[in-house]
């Protein structure tokens, strides 16, 4: 099963990345939390690498401004500080930083595949 908008097609269990924008991250501290929570857990349990990207920076939670709706800076970072305990979490300051983290991402659990591949190949040729 697939979790989070962007996986390896060739391993899609290796890595995810679920990427929110402001707006998206605080509709799933409020309304949209229970989903949420479990869209996390699920990549948490269903993936080696997973991580939640942030389309904004810690002070833009932090002064709240940013979105629409009755959820308050502290509610807001609550439940980024819990899920941080869950997964990685990257805040980025736009989507061209966001998409740049995502590419990374992906690529360094890409590596690491690999390098445990060759470690594997040459024990096999002691």
């Amino acid at each position: 099963m697939r979790h989070g908008d962007y996986v390896l097609d060739i391993d899609p269990l290796l890595a995810t990345v679920e990427r929110k924008s402001l707006q998206d991250f605080v509709r799933c501290c409020g309304t949209d939390r229970v989903r949420f929570f479990k869209q996390i857990a699920g990549m948490r349990g269903a993936t080696q690498f997973p991580l939640l990207i942030i389309e904004a920076d810690y002070g833009m939670l932090e002064m709240g401004g940013g979105w629409r709706g009755k959820m308050t800076p502290e509610q807001v970072l609550a439940v980024l500080h819990k899920i941080q305990n869950d997964v990685p979490v990257l805040l980025c300051r736009s989507r061209d930083e966001a998409e740049r983290g995502c590419y990374r991402h992906l690529r360094l659990a890409l590596k690491h595949r690999y390098q445990k591949c060759r470690e594997f190949a040459r024990a096999l040729q002691r």
